[in-house]
């Protein structure tokens, strides 16, 4: 897109009334013509005058990879000087894309048509797409002359095109993408419909089997036996102590202080963990399932509503999520 844009000569409107155009604005590989509290609020696309024409290019490794090996916007604006002495370029624009950091203007080939280190393959491709550029506006050059009811005593004809080149003109860039569809086969040995009822699998079954074939869960007897043992029905040992989460009810603020003190005061708690548990030397503060570098209780910033801040310890569970509740936090708001 960058190309196109900056081939067709557009124009970014920056704080209101600071205008730059799109080829001055990249000026290093991530680095663009922006200051830090700046924002683009726009970006003006002019429209093509008569005999103007503008052609996007891009060739990628597949025809649907959205990565591209080059890419490139090609702009030209013709003169008829008479119907003796033919047409001329009076402004024109190539702009290309993966040859450099940065989108990068030909500022010497646009000057030799208005006047007059890189890989072979990419190189190949510049001259490819100017190729295809020049039939293609050809091609819209005569169609516009033979809508023009005064073209064949005003205007030169368009250059001629021979029938063998004509598809260099087109690009998939201009066509109608196709609606992509997908079909998945499963093989039956017998097929139709699916009964309920489990059947145990043998050797006769067919090895595709089809989807939604029921097949029982191995703890399903045990489940609707009422013989599954779940952690609820286990007892509770001597000792156990149950947790329950303090979260955030805030977003986007500053955790300024915690106090846990009237939570601590009531009989059966025993103890508050947050985030300063790594300076009482009690444990880690960061998580994570093979970089701890997750923060387990939010210690400065709060980013959203339910951001665990810290856990209360009791005897019970009902206990522990009533005390949770009495554990003060006072947040500062951030600027939005």
């Amino acid at each position: 897109m960058n190309p196109l844009l900056a081939a067709m000569n557009a124009v970014q409107s920056t704080r209101g009334a600071r205008y730059v155009r799109v080829r001055d604005f990249f000026l290093a590989y991530r680095q663009v013509g922006m200051d830090p509290d700046e924002v683009i609020t726009s970006v003006y696309m002019p429209y093509t005058k008569k005999w103007e024409y503008m052609f996007p290019f891009k060739q990628a490794r597949r025809r649907k990879d959205d990565i591209s090996i080059v890419t490139a916007g090609i702009r030209v604006k013709l003169e008829c000087l008479s119907e003796s002495r033919g047409w001329t370029i009076q402004d024109a624009s190539a702009v290309y894309g993966g040859m450099a950091p940065i989108t990068k203007a030909a500022s010497e080939t646009e000057r030799f048509l208005v006047e007059s280190g890189m890989a072979k393959y990419r190189e190949s491709l510049c001259l490819s797409f100017l190729y295809k550029f020049f039939v293609a506006s050809s091609q819209r050059l005569r169609v516009d002359l033979q809508e023009t009811m005064a073209a064949a005593s005003v205007f030169p004809e368009a250059p001629m095109i021979v029938d063998e080149v004509h598809s260099a003109g087109q690009s998939f860039l201009h066509q109608v993408c196709p609606i992509s569809y997908g079909i998945q086969s499963f093989g039956t040995e017998i097929g139709g419909l699916q009964d309920s009822k489990h059947r145990p699998v043998g050797n006769d079954m067919a090895k595709c089997r089809p989807v939604g074939d029921p097949l029982m869960h191995k703890s399903a007897y045990f489940q609707v036996s009422g013989e599954a043992l779940y952690t609820d029905d286990i007892p509770s040992t001597p000792g156990n102590l149950h947790g329950a989460l303090v979260l955030s009810t805030c977003a986007h603020v500053l955790i300024k202080d915690v106090n846990a003190s009237e939570a601590l005061s009531m009989k059966g708690v025993h103890h508050f963990f947050d985030a300063t548990i790594e300076t009482e030397k009690l444990g880690c503060n960061t998580i994570g399932p093979v970089l701890k570098d997750k923060e387990c209780f939010a210690s400065k910033e709060v980013l959203c509503v339910g951001q665990p801040i810290g856990i209360i310890v009791a005897n019970s569970h009902e206990l522990a999520m009533e005390t949770a509740d009495k554990v003060k936090v006072a947040y500062e708001e951030l600027p939005s």
